[in-house]
């Protein structure tokens, strides 16, 4: 029974691996392609509704007077793992110091899928911040 429970966590624990790396690869390869458009965010009507994967760029203010820092960061509307009525915006962008960090918790619309663009503005704000369509 013991080399059973070992067997199963050792392949739940490649699984999680295997699952980890191929959704890196992914987002290494969305930001590796082009942003089509990158549409202000002050621009965009109140209603409109973000599902979850949304890309928004912010610019870095600190990039003018320190080159070597990143010129943008970009976060993705994420679910969060334990509030349904939750999103997440975390920093997707690879290579740099912040990848991974949460800079902000959201309430998501009645159906829980989607983020209304006032609150992306209430959470984010708007100067430097960008919609990205792909």
């Amino acid at each position: 029974m013991l080399r059973q429970k070992g067997a199963t966590f050792g392949a739940a624990f490649l699984l999680e691996c295997l699952l980890t790396s191929a959704l890196k690869r992914q987002l290494m390869v969305k930001q590796q392609l082009m942003v089509k458009q990158l549409v202000p965010l002050a621009t965009i009507s109140d209603e409109r509704l973000f599902p979850k994967g949304t890309v928004f760029r912010i610019l870095n203010s600190l990039h003018a007077l320190n080159p070597a820092r990143p010129a943008h960061y970009d976060y993705m509307l994420v679910p969060h793992p334990e509030e349904e009525e939750t999103m997440m915006s975390v920093n997707v962008t690879l290579g740099t110091i912040k990848a991974g960090y949460i800079i902000s918790y959201m309430k998501a619309t009645h159906t829980l899928n989607f983020i209304t663009a006032k609150e992306v503005k209430r959470s984010l704000g708007i100067e430097g911040v960008f919609y990205c369509q792909y």
